[in-house]
Order: structure tokens, then C-alpha cells, then sequence
């Protein structure tokens, strides 16, 4: 049976490297997300990889970092299998749903508010720092009253795909109304990276600063067009209250 040598992280984005045995990529790369690994590169080790210079060998593969496919050697019949996996992850494509779930198509959920969204990757991102893993703060996260039902429900689904070996960036993009394309993409390079929790809390950060910039302009903007509007109109009032004095 052959041997693979994987590269790939955990759902914490820390890497996890080592070599399993497996009939073939599409069993190793199953067995690895079954443990709850996102496989970024495998390599097929033994007397191929030496005869061929090379063919047996597989390129990195990052998941969902473009909407390019993986480069593959054309010769590669490992290499199909691969990307015929991990291609089912990009953007605007049908997600994963997880090993031997198929996949699943974008749900419409409406859209949160800026403060609602904040809290939420503030909380998720919180979680994660202190060391659980993404499938019980998701659980953990669903149960929570001050939530909306709309989002216990797609967390509680959410939690389901990560314990079936998706990741959460894969979860996070079947609800793209909740979290929307900027987020998901931001816990995918957290994933790869091995920061997850400070991608979330990053993210948060800038949905918070970008409301208080609109709150601030909305307020601003309000009191400049009301004393535009009431300036004329002043006159006017000291007139009628002079007439309004000599009845």
C-alpha cells in the first residue's frame, strides 16, 4: 500500500505534517478530515516518486485561496484526485458538507446588523483563544438566548459540518448573508496561517471600527442637514412670536 506524506493544519490553523498509508489520495485526504486536518499538500513517497523524477509528487494545495484550480502535473493521475477534492471548496462553488456528505449550496438567511456581526466574531474568535475547538464553540455559540434564531440555527448546522471534517471557513461560506465572502476569506488564510482566533478577532475588530465610522457620519451628516434646513426658518419663527406677543 502506498505512502503519503500530508501537510495540513487543524481547526485551530496550527500545521500538522506526517505520513499515512492509504490505497489512495482520496482515502488519505478522507481519513485526514476525518480527524478534523485540512489538507493543504500531499506527496506520494516511494520507488514512483524516484523513477518518475518527480510525477508521484503533488504541489502544495491551498484551500479556497483563489478561484484558480490547483496546479497539477496533467500526467498526475494522483493529482486529479486531489483536485477534484479540494476544488469543491473555492468560492462561489458548492461547499462541503463533509467526508461522504456531498456538498451543500449556499442558504439566504438575510443579513446582520454591523454590531450584531461584530459580537459574534468577537465571541467566536474569543472562544478559540481560550482552546476549544471550532465544533464546540459552534455548539456552544447555538445555545446562546442573546442571538438571533436565525444564527443559532445556522451555527447549530455549522457545528454539524465540522464534525464531519469540514472546515470552518467551508461552514462559514454556506451562510455567506452572516458571513459574508470578506469574513469567510479572512478564516481561511487564519486556517492556513495557524492564527485563526486572531483572524476572527482581527475581523471583528474592523466591522467594529467600520460601524462606529458609520454611526459617527450618520450623526454627523443629521445634525449638519437639520441646521442647513432650520437656519432659514429661524426668522420666521421670531416673527410669529413677535405677532404672536402683540394679540
Amino acid at each position: 500500500m502506498p505512502e503519503f506524506d500530508f501537510r495540513a493544519v487543524d481547526g485551530f490553523g496550527r500545521p500538522a505534517n506526517g505520513r499515512m498509508a492509504g490505497a489512495s489520495a482520496n482515502e488519505v485526504i478522507a481519513r485526514l478530515s476525518q480527524q478534523g486536518l485540512v489538507v493543504q499538500g500531499l506527496d506520494m513517497v516511494g520507488s514512483v516518486v524516484t523513477q518518475t523524477a518527480g510525477r508521484g509528487s503533488l504541489n502544495p494545495i491551498v484551500l479556497g485561496g483563489s478561484n484558480l484550480p490547483p496546479t497539477v502535473d496533467a500526467g498526475n493521475s494522483i493529482g486529479s484526485q486531489v483536485a477534484s477534492v479540494v476544488g469543491q471548496s473555492m468560492a462561489n462553488r458548492p461547499v462541503s458538507s463533509g467526508v461522504g456528505g456531498g456538498t451543500v449550496q449556499p442558504k439566504m438567511t438575510g443579513f446582520l446588523k454591523d454590531y450584531d456581526q461584530w459580537m459574534l466574531l468577537n465571541q467566536m474568535g474569543t472562544i478559540l483563544r481560550a482552546g476549544i475547538g471550532p465544533t464546540q464553540m459552534l455548539e456552544e455559540l447555538s445555545q446562546r438566548a442573546s442571538l438571533k434564531s436565525k444564527v443559532r440555527r445556522a451555527l447549530a448546522e455549522m457545528a454539524r459540518m465540522t464534525g464531519t471534517g469540514s472546515s470552518l471557513s467551508d461552514a462559514m461560506a454556506v451562510y455567506p448573508e452572516i458571513f459574508p465572502v470578506g469574513v469567510s476569506g479572512s478564516v481561511r488564510a487564519g486556517e492556513a496561517g495557524g492564527y485563526l482566533p486572531d483572524a476572527l478577532l482581527h475581523t471583528s475588530q474592523q466591522i467594529q471600527d467600520s460601524w462606529k465610522v458609520r454611526r459617527w457620519y450618520l450623526w454627523t451628516s443629521t445634525s449638519i442637514f437639520s441646521t442647513v434646513i432650520l437656519l432659514p426658518l429661524i426668522p420666521v419663527f421670531r416673527k410669529g412670536r413677535k405677532d404672536w406677543g402683540r394679540l
